[in-house]
């Protein structure tokens, strides 16, 4: 005759069911857990975990709170508070938990990403860079570091770290559309207008109803004096979005097709 499960086999048996992708198997288990053991911070930690990842961040946040008072210890509870509060835009008590996090975990990328993403928020790009460039020490192939560092190498004037960064990018993911409308971007900031043209059309190609990728290609065009080409990006855009003739007509780089 066997007795009822231990504490710890219901909590194996919920993390087997977790990996397996049984996740409310799994939450169920631990609720079943904390009915029996209150105080058990990591079937906790672990619902609350659960909840970040459903974006349920006001449930998340009462299970982590009490998981983390009863064992401050728990690094992944601090790095789910964090991008918990990250979400309801508490964005000083989001970097209060990441600091945590990541003195429990420094060998964990995910709390630098948060946290760098919390700083670019704030304004406090030197910090950001920062942690963005931790983060791609960690996991180089990671597209939302690279893609918001070179943002920031943008926002700084530092054009051609950005198109270093966006180059990257591409090289890992050749269709994304987005870095080679950032890359374009980039290359406009330098003054490099017959390569941003390059990418804007290549952006325009793999996603053919990119608005600001039709429309910054107008303008290019019609900077390097290519004035039908600008006419007809700028149709395409006003195709997506019929506000945009009202736009362009405000716009000192395509005033001349208005002449």
């Amino acid at each position: 005759m066997h007795g009822a499960p231990s504490i710890r086999q219901l909590m194996d048996e919920a993390q087997e069911w977790y990996c397996k992708g049984h996740i409310d198997c799994a939450v169920m288990i631990w609720q079943q857990v904390l009915t029996i053991a209150p105080d058990m911070a990591m079937a906790r930690a672990n619902l609350g975990i659960v909840y970040v990842k459903r974006g349920q961040f006001h449930a998340a946040l009462r299970e982590l709170t009490v998981a983390l008072r009863q064992n401050g210890g728990l690094g992944a509870a601090w790095q789910a508070a964090g991008v918990a509060y990250l979400r309801l835009g508490q964005n000083h008590k989001a970097l209060a938990a990441l600091d945590k996090a990541i003195f429990l975990q420094p060998d964990e990328w995910q709390g630098f990403y948060h946290r760098a993403y919390v700083y670019g928020l704030l304004k406090n790009f030197a910090l950001a860079l920062k942690d963005y460039t931790r983060v791609l020490s960690m996991h180089p192939h990671s597209q939302d570091a690279l893609n918001n560092r070179g943002n920031i190498f943008m926002d700084l004037g530092r054009h051609s770290e950005a198109v270093a960064d966006f180059t990257t990018l591409i090289d890992y993911w050749p269709d994304d559309a987005l870095a080679y409308y950032n890359r374009a971007l980039a290359h406009v900031g330098m003054g490099d207008l017959r390569q941003a043209a390059w990418d804007f059309t290549l952006a325009c190609d793999l996603t053919p109803i990119f608005l600001e990728a039709h429309y910054n290609l107008a303008c290019v065009h019609a900077r390097m004096g290519n004035f039908e080409q600008a006419q007809v990006e700028l149709q395409v855009a006003e195709n997506l979005d019929n506000k945009v003739g009202t736009r362009a007509a405000n716009d000192p780089d395509l005033s001349v097709l208005f002449a």
